[in-house]
């Protein structure tokens, strides 16, 4: 592997569509761990998250359910096609 493929290879249309299918889907209890953490120490509404390298949007489904809008953005292009393309809730933005 070059070092060029290291820093890049998370771009590939063929590596975004395979991420999608073999990325181990964390527990529900782990989501709901991170959400009461943060109703622990947030006091206010939960409505934004805001998914930071989000890949193909799995952690994003997951949150979406305890927050009125999730904002997932991904550094590659080809992740966030991948995505848009899977069926996901209504209140989930993917952007680049």
């Amino acid at each position: 592997m070059t070092k060029e493929w290291s820093q890049r290879g998370y771009e590939s249309t063929v590596i975004a569509s395979r991420y999608v299918d073999f990325r181990p889907k964390p527990p529900q209890q782990l989501t709901e761990r991170i959400v009461e953490f943060l109703k622990e120490k947030y006091p206010g509404d939960l409505s934004l998250c805001l998914d930071v390298g989000c890949g193909s949007g799995q952690c994003s489904v997951l949150l979406s359910p305890h927050f009125k809008k999730v904002l997932a953005t991904d550094i590659s292009c080809s992740q966030i096609d991948v995505a848009k393309s899977q069926n996901h809730p209504s209140n989930i933005e993917f952007c680049f």
